[in-house]
């Protein structure tokens, strides 16, 4: 008998991990669920349902931003299902975005059986998180044949404030993530059966994941590099197999590059904040970026910046990553730990050198190092289970065990503590459309990216009416109108409004998006 069934066969044993595994489980439901529209609806999600609804970012600016007064109900029709829109639409729009399909059809259709409002979309990205679940126990079946691993990587999931706000977010990152699962457990499957059956699921996986996100290719090419590390080139049947299955999906994909390789500069002009540079090391810089979100995986310190608490989780989210994968170095197989270094390098190193090399913060969003983080968590299992299922030095294993236990009620409490502060529902985007909706006729002016006006409007009243141009246009401002509001204006509107209106533009929030025109 093996040690792992020794070790479970223990009643004892059998009734605690199986209440910790429910209890953080549960937990993880729970947290998902939790608030999921009471929380701000963010520019990329408004994207989402603007894409969803079938229309274009050339649409939305030719018939709203052309400095007409508008009400509030014209500009949320764009976030809307239209019955003169239909999936092919919301396919046609996707041409000039900068992710691919799969997600948003899902979510047209979702969409269209429970309603289009923020609860009800999120909820999407919700259900399809729970699939995580699954995928990751298969996965860790495949890699480390054990059950006990397997449901501790799950508990780590599940509560992780990473993946829980990915799945409270109506965006494709959820997805992203199952795909990721699946395709790894679906190389590691084909390796072993060697079938062209388990090479055909492992070409569908590829395409998949390429019609989720276009970063799957460097997930790709690191199954490629786990491959000629672990069996060399030298008369390699599986690289070449790989080879094979991997080009097969990407020609299952290339339609949609193909489809959308006319708007490529304008694909380009969508990412380019990821080139603005920030300081290594200080404040506000990659450093810190970096984390803060290795950190997240683990433990929500989005409220605790800047104090011991966030400096405590720092020292503790890096000891337990580096122990981790110093552990599965030392102690797994060579096929397992390649694999996971893999998962985690590839992705990690493709991001940070072209920061550290040419400047920007692509490895400062932490949504495109989802691979890394699923690569870590696997390590932190494997540890976990390991130091639980020790029996050989029992001193050390109830030590590992207490520690176990107070790291998972960390998650849980730092998730709790998010969940019930006020301080998300006192964003600076709910403060201000409090203060605008109080007024019987107020009027908003804006030149500022459609992005960032598409979610402002989900919050303000119908009585609201708003005036948006494109930067350098400038409105004709409508009589009749008290008091006029500025979101997020460029210095040359200000400027511009204050000598034709004889008036002073004043900042309201110190971020420096929301503003007041007092005439003189």
């Amino acid at each position: 008998m093996s040690t792992e069934s020794q070790e479970l066969n223990q009643p004892t044993s059998k009734i605690w991990l199986h209440l910790l595994f429910i209890t953080l489980l549960l937990f993880g439901l729970l947290f998902r669920f939790a608030n999921l529209d009471k929380k701000a609806y963010w520019e990329d999600e408004a994207f989402t349902s603007l894409r969803i609804a079938g229309y274009t970012r050339a649409e939305l600016i030719e018939q709203v931003f052309d400095g007409h007064v508008a009400s509030v109900e014209e500009l949320l029709q764009y976030q809307q299902l239209n019955p003169d829109k239909t999936l092919i639409d919301t396919v046609n729009s996707l041409a000039d975005d900068v992710h691919p399909p799969l997600y948003f059809v899902i979510g047209r259709l979702w969409v269209q059986r429970f309603g289009d409002s923020i609860a009800a979309t999120r909820s999407l990205s919700v259900l399809i998180s729970l699939l995580v679940f699954p995928a990751m126990y298969w996965l860790c079946k495949e890699l480390f044949h054990s059950s006990l691993i397997s449901f501790v990587a799950i508990s780590l999931v599940a509560i992780s404030p990473f993946h829980i706000a990915l799945a409270q977010e109506a965006r494709m990152y959820s997805l992203w993530t199952v795909t990721i699962l699946v395709s790894s457990l679906a190389i590691l499957r084909s390796i072993r059966l060697k079938t062209k059956l388990s090479w055909g699921i492992y070409a569908i996986t590829v395409a998949l994941g390429f019609y989720t996100h276009w970063f799957t290719g460097i997930v790709i090419v690191g199954y490629g590099i786990y491959i000629v590390i672990s069996e060399g080139f030298h008369q390699n049947r599986t690289l070449i197999n790989y080879f094979l299955a991997s080009f097969a999906g990407f020609i299952f994909f290339l339609p949609w590059p193909i489809f959308v390789g006319r708007r490529l500069t304008y694909l380009h002009s969508q990412t380019t904040w990821t080139a603005k540079n920030l300081p290594l090391i200080g404040s506000n810089s990659l450093t810190e970026k970096w984390l803060t979100n290795l950190t997240n995986v683990f433990l929500d310190i989005d409220w605790f910046q800047g104090s011991p608490t966030s400096y405590f989780a720092y020292v503790l989210s890096i000891a337990l990553t580096s122990y981790s994968i110093y552990f599965i170095y030392r102690h797994a197989s060579r096929q397992v730990y390649v694999f996971i270094l893999t998962l985690i390098g590839t992705m990690t190193l493709t991001l940070v050198i072209p920061d550290l090399l040419l400047g920007g913060q692509r490895s400062g969003a932490s949504r495109y190092l989802i691979p890394s983080y699923l690569g870590i968590q696997l390590a932190i299992a494997y540890l976990f289970g390991n130091q639980i299922l020790d029996i050989t030095r029992l001193k050390q294993q109830k030590i590992w065990r207490v520690f176990i236990m107070a790291f998972f009620s960390l998650g849980i409490l730092s998730c709790t503590i998010t969940q019930l502060d006020n301080r998300w529902r006192e964003s600076e985007i709910f403060q201000f459309s409090n203060t605008i909706n109080q007024f019987d006729r107020p009027l908003l002016i804006s030149d500022a990216r459609p992005s960032t006006i598409l979610p402002l409007s989900r919050y303000l009243a119908p009585n609201v009416q708003l005036q948006l141009v494109v930067n350098p246009n400038i409105p004709q401002v409508t009589d009749g109108f008290s008091p006029i509001f500025l979101f997020n204006p460029s210095k040359n509107l200000r400027k511009s409004l204050e000598a034709s209106q004889q008036a002073e533009i004043k900042l309201m929030r110190p971020a420096g998006k929301f503003w007041q025109l007092e005439k003189l």
